[in-house]
C-alpha cells in the first residue's frame, strides 16, 4: 500500500497533466526520485517537498497537506493548530480517496460498457 504522500504527490502532479521529468526539473532534483516518492520507495527531505510544492505550483493548503503526509509540520505552527491541521488533512484524504474510488467505478463501467459492444 502506498503511504499518504506518495498518493498525494501522485494525485496532485496527475490533476496537473505533469510528468515525474517535468516536476523533477522545476524541483532541480533527480527525476528517478519522483519516481521513487509515488512508489513510496523513498522519503524526501523538508527541502524537497517543498521544491516539489514550488514545482507543482500548490496552494498553501495543498503545501501544508504534503509536507503533513511527509511527517513534516507545516509552516510554524503551535501544537494546538498542529492537532487541527491534522484533522483537517485526514478528512481531507479520506474525501480525495473517496473522489479516487468513485473515478475507479466509473471508469470501470466504461471499460464493461465499451467491452460489450
Amino acid at each position: 500500500m502506498l503511504s499518504e504522500f506518495a498518493r498525494l504527490l501522485l494525485l496532485y502532479r496527475k490533476s496537473r497533466g505533469l510528468t515525474q521529468a517535468e516536476i523533477a526539473t522545476h524541483a532541480a532534483i533527480e527525476a528517478s526520485l519522483i519516481s521513487k516518492f509515488e512508489r513510496g520507495t523513498r522519503y524526501p527531505d523538508r527541502t524537497m517537498v517543498l521544491a516539489i510544492a514550488k514545482a507543482l505550483q500548490l496552494s498553501q493548503i495543498e503545501t501544508d497537506d504534503l509536507l503533513l503526509a511527509a511527517r513534516f509540520a507545516p509552516r510554524n505552527l503551535g501544537y494546538l493548530e498542529l492537532g487541527k491541521k491534522l484533522e483537517e488533512f485526514s478528512s481531507r484524504i479520506e474525501k480525495l480517496q473517496h473522489t479516487i474510488e468513485n473515478l475507479d467505478e466509473k471508469l470501470a463501467k466504461i471499460i464493461t460498457t465499451h467491452s460489450l459492444e
